[in-house]
């Protein structure tokens, strides 16, 4: 069949309508050489079983630079709705994205090995106050396994009475959820 491109996918491409002509080559040429056989597998499909599909793949531009890509696949059927009468194909630069997450993930692992590293003991919670995390060395001050502690109150870590001296200082008056403590010290016997 005939392959058309919009403008947004010849500069997702790196080409221009000039420098290249869709269909004079197999588009999975473009992909990343890993990429390609799951690509074809999924246009296969569309073509042969009418399945739509979305992926994230890589693009080789011809100047060399990498590109992520979200592909969606739409199928179109004939009258009947037997056959396959074509794909619609969406290409989304997810470039930044992708770079964006992977410098996240490097800031998060960066932040983890810290937290498991130092003698303070870290606990965090979210502002219902019930526990997300705790590193390594609150565990140890407070008994509890982190897993143990992750999804429970923070008032588990008090007894009854100091819950009601610290709750007076976690909750504003009138209010039921907790204020940010971030750069407050508290003490607590364990």
């Amino acid at each position: 069949g005939e392959v058309f491109w919009s403008d947004g996918i010849f500069a997702i491409h790196g080409l221009s309508q000039i420098e290249y002509s869709p269909g004079d080559t197999n588009v999975s040429e473009f992909f990343h050489p890993e990429d390609r056989a799951e690509f074809d597998h999924h246009l296969t499909s569309a073509i042969e079983h009418g399945e739509g599909f979305e992926l994230q793949l890589r693009l080789l531009r011809p100047d060399g630079q990498l590109c992520h890509v979200l592909v969606k696949g739409d199928v179109f059927r004939d009258k009947t709705g037997a056959r396959t009468s074509g794909v619609f194909g969406i290409f989304q630069d997810i470039t930044e994205k992708v770079r964006a997450d992977a410098m996240l993930a490097e800031s998060e692992e960066r932040t983890r090995m810290v937290l498991d590293t130092i003698v303070d003991g870290v606990l965090t919670f979210d502002r219902d106050g019930i526990i997300d995390s705790c590193n390594p060395a609150c565990s140890n001050i407070m008994g509890y396994e982190a897993e143990e502690l992750s999804g429970e109150h923070v008032r588990i870590l008090f007894t009854g009475d100091q819950w009601e001296k610290y709750e007076r200082r976690l909750v504003p008056v009138g209010q039921e959820k907790f204020e940010p403590i971030l750069g407050k010290t508290m003490e607590l016997s364990g």
